[in-house]
């Protein structure tokens, strides 16, 4: 499957996730198309995440760096299609 399709049907498998320990399919990089190495496997992996590995991923995704570290969470997890987050 392309990589296109396969983020597409990522982000909608990815819409039904809600808490942090539900498990997120992982996108595949738009330089490679390949699963994006050190994607993060759950929302609790993506609250963990440091800096260097959150921009790593975005740089994957082609994404402009910018904001602070929470801003590029939400970023990831509304590229990974999660629409809703139980608190």
């Amino acid at each position: 499957m392309p990589w296109k399709e396969a983020n597409t049907l990522a982000r909608t498998l990815n819409s039904i996730v809600k808490g942090a320990s539900q498990v997120l399919e992982p996108l595949r990089s738009l330089r490679t198309g390949e699963v994006i190495e050190g994607f993060p496997e759950t929302l609790a992996e993506i609250n963990r995440m440091n800096s260097q590995l959150l921009n790593a991923i975005l740089e994957e995704l082609d994404q402009r760096l910018g904001g602070t570290l929470v801003e590029r969470k939400r970023q990831l997890k509304l590229l990974c299609g999660v629409v809703t987050e139980l608190v």
